[in-house]
């Protein structure tokens, strides 16, 4: 997929007309690519060489980085037309971080993540959020509400989002085989429509102790 998207040298770092700023691609979730690819690195490769980069090299690039730089681009849903790329500045991790304290997220927490990482959802609340705090993070391919019960119940996760689908597939779950899901405490699911009301309800009833908020979101914000 990188070599359809951008023009990969034959040594050193990328220099793609179409991307000036881009430099190095890393590759995620393929543990048998070693990077031999220029201008491309492995994902493993990339955190273990990150450890012998002193603090010193660290803070100096926090100090270089502006509130209103870059910090990637995230594709919208294409609900009402093409996928568009939405350009986010490190304003959204500060977004992030003021959330994280309304819902007392720390590095104690644990998320259950089977949202798609491709949605800004997902992204945010629980992959950034897990970045920002430290917390743990319980990621699946594909969401599977008794799969998802049973990680909650042997992982003694601690949040959980979702959606009226989301919800409605976790109780239904839940009342078929009950599970030990008392280590569930916060969670946002998108139940601001008035078809999702009795959802919402019954959530808070066949999944409690979770006490979930209600929020209103869109990939541009």
């Amino acid at each position: 997929m990188v070599k359809e998207v951008v023009s990969l040298p034959d040594s050193g770092d990328i220099d793609d007309e179409s991307f000036p700023l881009l430099k190095r691609v890393i590759i995620v979730g393929d543990d048998d690519y070693e990077g031999d690819q220029k201008g491309t690195l492995n994902w493993s490769i990339a955190l273990e060489e990150g450890k012998t980069v002193s603090d010193d090299v660290v803070d100096a690039r926090r100090a270089q980085v502006l509130p209103d730089d870059p910090v990637f681009i995230m594709y919208t849903s294409g609900t009402t037309g093409f996928p568009k790329g939405v350009v986010h500045s490190h304003k959204l991790i500060r977004n992030i971080e003021e959330r994280a304290f309304r819902m007392a997220v720390t590095e104690n927490d644990v998320i259950m993540n089977y949202l798609p990482l491709f949605h800004a959802f997902a992204y945010s609340e629980a992959s950034l959020m897990s970045m920002v705090t430290g917390a743990s993070q319980i990621l699946t391919e594909t969401f599977d509400p008794e799969e998802s019960l049973d990680l909650i119940e042997t992982e003694r996760a601690t949040i959980a989002h979702g959606f009226e689908a989301h919800l409605q597939g976790l109780c239904d779950a839940q009342e078929r085989q009950p599970r030990d899901i008392s280590s569930l405490r916060t969670g946002v699911f998108a139940a601001g429509m008035h078809s999702a009301t009795p959802i919402a309800y019954r959530g808070a009833k066949v999944l409690a102790p979770l006490r979930a908020v209600s929020a209103y979101g869109m990939t541009e914000v």
